[in-house]
């Protein structure tokens, strides 16, 4: 701790810990208004350009790590500063000065502070229930809103073992995952070596490595990240299960910043032609200039209008009537499956956002489909685990789409069998939670 301490001057530790508390009440008064964390951050640290990327670092650890761990923490009788020492404290390897001072301040003796990093689940309990002084350690299913496990898709099994996994997985920070453009994984890992940086490969997916931290990824020359993108795990299962041919013509109807295009892309080599689109314009900006570093030249942008959940292109009005080899529907989702990673999410999302989406996904789903060539693969992948957004979507389609049937994957980080709906689970990385499902069309 004395170590710690030494790093950053006391009036700089004492400035950081009242920073932390404010902005943990700003952003939490913010996310009760639905509006995600990493936005009122950013827009906050635009306007506050004196913090180094340390302090933002501090900060940004501290609000997150106060959503991941608020249903253990946010009774009324806890005060901000205890709760953000308690916080801050589950998810740390250390103690950082600022904490100390207020657990000074919250009453919480420095004897009891410790980083718990790497601790079971239960054991952060016992010492929540010590910095808290409660009567009783806290309960895992506390962490989630309680409407929750009734929306989630269990499997035929122990269902109580498998709501456990995801309860536990969910409280777990996962690295940042890099995809490595095929071919270039060697020179990747030597380029990320010189610059101080570990990429562990997964032990199937040879082109995946996982990065403790991703700020220092972000600042790498242009160079080094043409050979490399930041993709979480799950998502890069997406594209290994689309299996496009080199050749093909590919329609990503919700491509966003083009991360599983990028992927379609490189699994192509880059020959054949893949659509991006998306509604949001800003979002293919950067989808074309994430191409551009890459190297990649096979795919083209166009936007899409959207109403009632009809989408078509602005140009001509009409649907997309062309017939594509696959079509990746990346459906927009309740993001369950995310709250690892946005742990404030659990505590935006209202149980009838899952239902609006669900609706949603169902006719863009219907859209794409039309795209589908004979013999043609339509895939659609949701970063949920619910069961309305899964298996409920897919069960549907299938009813009113008597050309489509499920095209059976083999999973992409087991290698096992499926029927060609396939569950990314957030423990299996630890990564973000998928559903994939495969269909072609007869």
């Amino acid at each position: 701790m004395k170590e710690a301490r030494s790093k950053i001057p006391a009036k700089a530790a004492k400035k950081l810990a009242e920073l932390a508390v404010n902005l943990i009440r700003e952003v939490d008064e913010a996310v009760l208004k639905r509006q995600p964390a990493d936005v009122v951050l950013s827009q906050y640290f635009a306007a506050h350009k004196e913090f180094g990327s340390r302090d933002r670092r501090f900060l940004s650890e501290a609000v997150f790590s106060y959503f991941r761990w608020k249903g253990w923490i946010s009774p009324a009788s806890v005060s901000t500063e205890k709760a953000c020492v308690a916080s801050y404290l589950l998810d740390a390897g250390e103690v950082h000065p600022s904490i100390l001072l207020l657990a000074e301040k919250a009453g919480i003796p420095q004897k009891d502070l410790v980083g718990c990093e790497g601790k079971s689940t239960d054991a952060k309990a016992l010492l929540v229930k010590k910095w808290l002084g409660t009567a009783k350690a806290p309960s895992i299913e506390n962490v989630l809103p309680k409407w929750v496990e009734k929306l989630l898709f269990v499997p035929k099994g122990n269902a109580k073992k498998h709501l456990e996994l995801c309860l536990h997985a969910f409280q777990v920070r996962p690295p940042a995952w890099l995809r490595m453009a095929i071919g270039q994984e060697e020179t990747v890992q030597k380029q990320l070596k010189r610059e101080g940086i570990k990429a562990v490969p997964h032990k199937k997916l040879e082109n995946a490595g996982a990065v403790s931290g991703s700020s220092a990824l972000r600042s790498l020359d242009l160079d080094i990240r043409s050979h490399f993108e930041i993709q979480d795990l799950a998502s890069q299962c997406v594209g290994f299960v689309c299996e496009p041919k080199t050749g093909e013509h590919w329609w990503d109807v919700c491509s966003g910043a083009g991360g599983k295009a990028l992927h379609l892309a490189d699994l192509m080599q880059n020959r054949g032609t893949i659509l991006a689109t998306d509604i949001r314009p800003n979002a293919l900006e950067e989808s074309r200039r994430r191409a551009k570093v890459a190297g990649v030249t096979c795919i083209r942008t166009r936007v899409l209008q959207e109403s009632a959940h009809e989408i078509h292109l602005p140009a001509s009005n009409h649907h997309i009537s062309e017939s594509y080899d696959g079509v990746l529907v990346d459906a927009p989702c309740s993001g369950i499956g995310t709250w690892s990673r946005n742990p404030d999410a659990r505590w935006r999302i209202q149980p009838e956002d899952v239902k609006e989406k669900a609706v949603i996904q169902a006719g863009i789903l219907k859209q794409a489909a039309r795209s589908v060539r004979t013999g043609g693969k339509l895939v659609y992948a949701v970063c949920t685990i619910t069961k309305d957004e899964t298996v409920d979507v897919i069960e549907h389609f299938l009813e009113d789409h008597y050309a489509f049937e499920l095209d059976p994957a083999p999973h992409p980080l087991t290698g096992a069998k499926t029927d060609g709906m396939v569950w990314i689970w957030p423990w299996q990385g630890p990564c973000d939670g998928m559903f994939i499902a495969r269909m072609i069309r007869k």
